[in-house]
């Protein structure tokens, strides 16, 4: 659960801060932030999780990792990855929410003090009213227009006394507002992410690895699931990525990539199974299995294991997937 649905982002301390950074590495920097925030302290360093949450390889992943270290915007502690100033202002904001807490609870013992105070004055006050006579007092409402009635010299009357306005409520943590920002923010990291993919591809010293994890979203905007890519990847694992490059790039060209793709898979595992020798798997389906995503019986023909992680959720070859095919963990 998050502990900090927001905190104080100073956007030109951001941008002068990691001018010498390529976008890409201003991107992962980024996300860090927003997680070490939002976790309140170091987050685990997990080269697979992060890479993941970055969009791009592990490979990848290792050579942000080190670079944010060099440049001391990451620090490593003995719980993970952190960041100076990150500390620090979550540190003053711990100070701040105890003091608070302190000034509150005192505020609430000095009520409770008056209010018993106050008690025993009514008590004492009830007991002599019958020996005193009512001196009449003037009310609010003349005193009022007393107060809000000309000078007799004719000069200018004092402007009427406006009760202090509240203070601004703070940053909305909920609601629409809330929802809003958050999905502007999710629209800034893809953003970031696609921006980086981009540059990985036309970058002609990228490995391999990295173009393939950088083809993402163009296959996303081609209506291709990331999950057919990773089928490819599968039956092509033992040739490393080249091919599987070539292949998806070709399948971006065809008329419909997904059944292109589709074809490529289906007919490098039946020449799979021709050079080892094993005949064609029967399909047999149980009733929970026939009402799986077309995807998830693909992997479980494919030989894949496949387990339920919950409704709509499934784990294959160590990633976690949704009903539509994305991964959404690992």
């Amino acid at each position: 659960m998050s502990t900090r649905p927001w905190y104080p982002r100073y956007g030109a301390d951001f941008v002068h801060g990691t001018m010498g950074l390529s976008l890409e590495e201003k991107g992962a920097y980024s996300l860090c932030l927003d997680l070490i925030y939002d976790r309140g302290g170091p987050i685990p360093d997990d080269a697979r999780w992060l890479a993941g949450v970055c969009g791009v390889s592990v490979r990848k992943w290792g050579a942000l990792r080190q670079r944010l270290l060099e440049v001391g915007k990451l620090v490593l502690r003995e719980t993970g990855l952190s960041n100076v100033r990150a500390e620090n202002e979550l540190e003053n904001s711990a100070k701040i929410a105890r003091k608070h807490a302190e000034n509150g609870a005192k505020g609430g013992n000095k009520r409770a003090e008056n209010a018993l105070a106050s008690s025993e004055n009514n008590d004492l006050a009830q007991a002599g009213l019958k020996h005193r006579a009512r001196v009449p007092q003037p009310q609010l409402q003349e005193k009022e227009r007393e107060d809000a009635a000309p000078p007799p010299d004719g000069g200018v009357a004092p402007p009427p006394q406006i009760e202090a306005l509240p203070p601004p409520a703070s940053f909305p943590t909920g609601g629409s507002s809330s929802g809003m920002a958050r999905a502007a923010a999710g629209r800034i990291d893809d953003a970031v992410k696609r921006a980086a993919a981009e540059e990985t591809l036309a970058d002609p010293a990228a490995s391999d690895e990295d173009r393939f994890f950088a083809l993402r979203y163009r296959l996303e905007d081609a209506g291709v699931r990331w999950s057919r890519a990773m089928q490819l990847k599968g039956v092509f694992e033992d040739e490393g990525f080249r091919p599987i490059v070539s292949a998806l790039e070709k399948a971006l060209r065809a008329r419909n990539p997904s059944t292109y793709l589709g074809a490529i898979v289906a007919d490098r595992k039946k020449l799979l199974r021709q050079e080892a020798g094993e005949p064609e798997p029967p399909r047999r389906t149980t009733g929970s299995q026939a009402r799986e995503p077309q995807f998830v019986r693909e992997y479980r023909e494919d030989g894949y294991d496949v387990a339920a992680d919950g409704p709509n959720r499934w784990i294959i070859a160590g990633q976690i997937y949704d009903e539509t095919g994305e991964v959404i963990g690992w």
